[in-house]
């Protein structure tokens, strides 16, 4: 379904979004990444779990109340969370985002 057919608002477009007739609805720069093991889709869950601590929106990754995070707590898949740990593996990782 179209998301903006299906009720989703689009927010105000810049002039130079406008000439490019590009939509506000994606972000202008994405990469494809297929996961390759294990390993590789920790990282990116620990990446997303992080991901509001990094924008500055909150001051814990438990903080996040809409996290997967806590579940991942609650089964026992993060025991003594390091976040300084996750925050070097995903710098390694994810470089320029």
């Amino acid at each position: 379904m179209n998301f903006l057919k299906g009720g989703g608002d689009e927010s105000a477009q810049s002039d130079s979004r406008l000439k490019h007739r590009h939509r506000g609805v994606w972000q202008k720069r994405f990469w494809e990444h297929q996961i390759r093991d294990e390993k590789d889709l920790q990282n990116h869950i620990d990446y997303v779990h992080y991901n509001p601590l990094k924008h500055g929106l909150v001051e814990d990754v438990a903080d996040w109340p809409w996290s997967t995070y806590h579940k991942y707590v609650e089964s026992g898949r993060y025991g003594n969370l390091d976040i300084e740990e996750m925050q070097r593996r995903i710098g390694d990782i994810f470089v320029g985002e």
